[in-house]
């Protein structure tokens, strides 16, 4: 599981990034948020997301 900060970013190493089976599970658990914004910076990829539901942003693996 994985749980975004206060400010709505998601933060993912670049290891676990290297992997194309997390990247699939990456894009099928946020489905249920919008992505506003992704950026790389200083190795890590940060996803910023939008909530469309109640719960909080959560990313279960």
């Amino acid at each position: 599981m994985f749980i975004g900060d206060k400010k709505g970013w998601l933060h993912f190493k670049e290891t676990q990034l290297n992997s194309i089976l997390f990247i699939k599970q990456i894009k099928q658990s946020i489905l249920d948020h919008e992505v506003i914004r992704i950026s790389l910076s200083s190795r890590i990829l940060f996803f910023l997301v939008k909530k469309k539901k109640y719960n909080p942003v959560k990313i279960d693996f």
